[in-house]
């Protein structure tokens, strides 16, 4: 199909308009909230009767803590804790199965993974 010079330069025309108004292409994102790791709350103590080495810190803007017992049986345990809901701190919690597994030899890491712009809504 031939366009006309008046097709075209009307097609021109609307996508001169289009990009002056900021109407051609999506529309630019907003940024991503600013997370954050409360680093004074990821200090732990051993538990009672386990003698462990701990680490904690903030890598990457990630939270984390590091237990190893003592007894180590070089087996590692990695928890992901999975969503936390909508607030902007992100946070470290202790495995549930803490005790089991420090008593038993295995380290684990859990972490507060780095914000992600991925946003979920409720259906």
């Amino acid at each position: 199909m031939k366009l006309t010079r008046l097709s075209r330069s009307m097609a021109v025309f609307a996508l001169v308009v289009a990009a002056a108004t900021g109407t051609a292409g999506p529309a630019a994102a907003e940024p991503p909230p600013r997370y954050f790791v409360d680093e004074s709350k990821l200090p732990f103590d051993a538990l009672p009767g386990l003698v462990t080495d701990r680490y904690w810190g903030i890598h990457n803007g990630a939270g984390y803590r590091i237990e190893v017992p003592r007894n180590w049986n070089g087996r590692l345990v990695m928890w992901a804790h999975g969503f936390r809901g909508a607030t902007l701190e992100l946070t470290v919690d202790v495995h549930p199965l803490r005790a089991y597994l420090i008593a038993n030899g295995y380290a684990w890491p859990p972490r507060a993974s780095r914000a992600t712009t991925t946003t979920w809504r409720r259906v």
